[in-house]
């Protein structure tokens, strides 16, 4: 899920997603939250962490960063 998708999931504004950001140490404003979802910007390394535990892992690195961290294939051993 990406971040679009969780904050409609959770009727929650850019704004309201960013205040939850800074509130545990990652801060954030809306206009930054704009800036990833438009693909502006890209959350950077330090920030991962923080979006996955502030969403339960329903938004992951893969989500945020699908440059860096493509989506997992099948395992080598269920590959027939």
């Amino acid at each position: 899920m990406n971040l679009p998708e969780y904050r409609a999931k959770h009727g929650l504004s850019q704004a309201q997603l960013a205040e939850r950001l800074t509130a545990v140490g990652s801060s954030a404003s809306q206009a930054l939250i704009s800036q990833w979802e438009r693909g502006t910007t890209k959350p950077p390394p330090e920030r991962w962490q923080a979006i996955e535990d502030l969403t339960g892992g329903e938004v992951t690195r893969n989500e945020l960063r699908p440059d860096i961290f493509p989506p997992a294939g099948p395992r080598q051993d269920e590959v027939a």
